[in-house]
């Protein structure tokens, strides 16, 4: 969310597409800008004409014939500007006209600046009733927004509404219909489609009889479900009133029906034509994992980082009560141990695994003897050294956050009682957690 306090009431200038510094015999940009406004405001103020124009009708959006909510189908694409250009950039509230759900009209608000990004909610301020309510962006119109869009924007959402609830309609009809005298698949069928399914030995292993039969029962769930589909569809085209009947009534089955999907020739995806040769040279020259030893010493390396992430940096573990000199003792000495096994032993066993593995590789882009400083940058040593340096600061980073997230706990856990000293001989000790004195 987006917040801001004390801020001024305000309103964002229209988008014009025109330069800031205009030629002589062209319109200023603030005069583009100024006639925006004032279009804008001759349009706004016949709203209910535009939208009657465009059938789009927000007082039957808490209707029953409705099922799915509008908001759900809002097309974000349409969106001009971002959450932040529209609210000014923090810098104030802009003015709008937004949907009222209790008068079912559109009235005055003020947009403050707050926005909840996940469910496209802006923070209004009723100018009639100085109320607060959070409105969907789908409802609200902000002066310099052009009214024909807003309104275009609506009637994209309802329409796609409009399909969605006649196509869950129209599959929820097919699929409560019973299957119980529906003509089942024979088995010269069955057969024919187990036959290519096991078509080869790697299938044949992999498929077991059960998994088969599993198979074979949703495919003949899906014969019988297209049989009733076609039943359905051809008395809704025969019948009128019973796509009335069934709130179907701009249902055709013929243009709402996907085309089927045609077979593929192959059972692999298909690329589009390439250089191979060239693609794979250009890959190999950039992939550091060419060599088979340098692998191994990258997997080495990870080894060797993942002891160091299983060390803590504090001593969390005490049996007894200590005074605070023993505690700064005992954790000096756990972090001067591990500085050192860090500094000396761990860079040691790091290095030793990288020349080790390193130095079977010989000649060529790992060369651990090579003296050119032209040849080492543009080599891939230099490349897999970085990696190297990548995956010790990573575990340095691991180490650390784990290290201090388990003190913290080890410290709360310990400062949860809540001691408070009124007086030499009254102390008051109490559990936060029961309130338990």
């Amino acid at each position: 969310q987006v917040h801001a306090a004390g801020a001024e009431s305000g309103a964002v200038d229209p988008k014009v597409q025109a330069p800031y510094k205009t030629q002589a015999g062209t319109a200023p940009r603030k005069v583009l800008i100024q006639r925006k406004k004032k279009q804008f405001a001759a349009s706004g103020e016949s709203l209910e004409q535009l939208m009657q124009e465009r059938h789009v009708d927000l007082s039957a959006i808490e209707n029953s014939a409705h099922f799915l909510p509008l908001d759900v189908f809002d097309d974000g694409e349409l969106e001009t500007r971002t959450p932040d250009e529209w609210l000014g950039s923090g810098e104030g509230v802009s003015t709008a006209r937004a949907w009222d759900f209790v008068t079912d009209q559109f009235q005055r608000c003020e947009v403050l600046c707050e926005f909840k990004l996940k469910e496209r909610h802006y923070h209004v301020r009723w100018l009639h009733n100085d109320e607060r309510s959070n409105i969907h962006r789908l409802y609200i119109l902000f002066d310099s927004e052009d009214p024909f869009s807003f309104v275009h924007r609506l009637s994209v959402a309802m329409a796609n509404r409009k399909e969605a609830e006649l196509l869950m309609r129209y599959n929820f009809y097919i699929d409560c219909m019973p299957m119980d005298e529906v003509t089942p698949m024979d088995s010269d069928q069955m057969h024919r489609i187990v036959s290519s399914c096991l078509s080869t030995k790697q299938l044949k292993s992999l498929l077991s009889k059960s998994a088969t039969t599993s198979l074979m029962e949703e495919i003949g769930m899906e014969y019988s479900r297209t049989l009733n589909k076609i039943t359905f569809q051809h008395h809704l085209r025969s019948s009128v009133h019973m796509g009335q009947r069934l709130l179907l009534p701009d249902m055709d089955p013929a243009v709402l029906e996907q085309p089927p999907k045609l077979a593929p020739w192959f059972g692999v995806i298909q690329t589009p034509e390439h250089n191979f040769p060239e693609s794979f040279s250009s890959f190999s020259f950039y992939f550091l994992g060419t060599k088979r030893e340098v692998i191994e010493t990258l997997q080495h390396v990870k080894k060797e980082c993942e002891k160091i992430e299983s060390l803590r940096l504090f001593h969390m573990i005490g049996a007894k009560n200590l005074r605070l000199e023993e505690f700064e003792a005992q954790q000096e000495n756990i972090i001067k141990n591990n500085s050192v096994l860090l500094k000396e032993t761990w860079t040691h066993e790091v290095k030793a695994q990288v020349i080790a593995g390193l130095t079977k590789v010989g000649k060529g882009w790992f060369n651990l003897l090579e003296s050119r400083k032209e040849a080492y940058e543009f080599g891939k040593l230099k490349r897999c050294l970085c990696l190297v340096n990548y995956i010790m600061q990573d575990s340095l980073k691991a180490l650390a956050h784990t290290s201090f997230k388990e003190y913290l706990e080890f410290v709360d856990n310990r400062c949860w009682w809540d001691l408070q000293v009124t007086a030499p001989s009254k102390v008051t000790v109490k559990d936060p957690r029961t309130d338990a004195v």
